[in-house]
């Protein structure tokens, strides 16, 4: 990048290409939005033609949201070690390959039951437990598509923490 904030990439065969920003160059941000020209680009991805690309725009925000809640089983008890699934409720984008903006995230909750997902975007998303561990390849839309059949549905803003609380069908062990 140069000082007015322009910037080339090496010459690239044609193709699709993933535009990706790593987290170190700016710390405490996350790519918002790519555009070209007036069209914003939904999954990160950028088509090159035999000719350059011009009016390339990244947007990037500071003021990212917070989803963290408890989780409890049926007995109403915190469930300790659920993994907990958020994605984006547009399932368009779920195939993001581009890490700089990619929403897909699992995490376990704690001792407590608590669960944290930091750093999201603004917008619409999908929560939901899952009953056993994660495998390996949890970010495949079939398998989402059958995890989310009763996800709570999000919405956050900017910088603005959102709590939820959820359920899980398996009851903590006494």
């Amino acid at each position: 990048m140069d000082v007015d904030s322009a910037f080339r990439t090496p010459d690239l065969a044609p193709g699709t290409y993933a535009l990706d920003i790593g987290s170190g160059y700016f710390p405490g941000w996350r790519v918002e939005s790519i555009s070209v020209g007036s069209d914003k680009l939904d999954n990160g991805r950028i088509t090159l033609q035999n000719a350059d690309v011009k009016d390339v725009s990244i947007q990037f925000t500071d003021r990212l949201s917070i989803v963290e809640g408890t989780v409890h089983d049926r007995s109403a008890k915190p469930a300790a070690g659920t993994t907990v699934i958020i994605v984006p409720a547009d399932r368009r984008r779920w195939a993001q390959f581009s890490t700089s903006i990619s929403t897909l995230r699992a995490t376990l909750s704690d001792a407590e039951g608590v669960y944290r997902f930091a750093g999201l975007l603004p917008g619409e998303y999908l929560v939901t437990t899952v009953s056993s561990g994660l495998p390996i390849s949890w970010k495949n839309p079939v398998y989402l598509e059958e995890q989310l059949r009763e996800a709570s549905p999000v919405r956050t803003t900017s910088g603005q923490p959102v709590r939820l609380n959820l359920r899980t069908t398996k009851d903590v062990s006494r």
